[in-house]
């Protein structure tokens, strides 16, 4: 069922042509479907889904473009444009555009129980939970289920099921 909508959202997608940020942002929503938070975690103590954006100006522009008028977990999108040594305890979702200090970050959305995302070859090694990669020019994305589990969030396996998956002995 999660295979056929990811791959139905992914071929309508690709042939209405849409960026991979549009692709991307979408995605995020569909994640969220699969993923449950613990209780003191900040999506539970605030009245908006916020999602922070570090060193990714474009992506951001793109992820308020598209949730303007739409909810993530049934609350409204706020979609926060950070510093990297930015407090992050209000994000619910930390995409990492880029970054040299990863695990500072990845260690930091741990203690909040902030779900990590990013596109970058390495970062899902690093302890990102959710990172997308392209392969044939295709979007696919990786899970690092160990990471989300120190995290307190909880994946379904039917999200898991549909991504590679990041081997524990693979994880720095």
């Amino acid at each position: 069922m999660l295979r056929i909508l990811l791959l139905t959202t992914f071929i309508h997608l690709t042939l209405f042509g849409l960026e991979q940020n549009d692709l991307k942002a979408v995605f995020l929503e569909r994640f969220t479907r699969f993923i449950e938070w613990p209780v003191q975690s900040t999506l539970h103590q605030e009245t908006t889904f916020n999602v922070c954006v570090i060193n990714d100006t474009d992506f951001a522009k793109t992820l308020k473009n598209i949730y303007a008028n739409k909810t993530i977990k049934n609350r409204p999108v706020n979609v926060i444009n950070i510093l990297e040594n930015s407090n992050k305890k209000r994000c619910s979702l930390l995409y990492i555009g880029n970054s040299e200090h990863v695990s500072n970050l990845v260690s930091e959305a741990k203690k909040y129980h902030i779900l990590t995302v990013s596109h970058n070859e390495t970062f899902g090694s690093e302890g990102v939970m959710i990172n997308f990669y392209l392969d044939q020019q295709r979007m696919r994305y990786e899970i690092n289920n160990h990471s989300a589990k120190e995290s307190d969030l909880s994946i379904s396996y039917l999200l898991l099921k549909s991504a590679r998956l990041i081997p524990l002995k693979s994880i720095q």
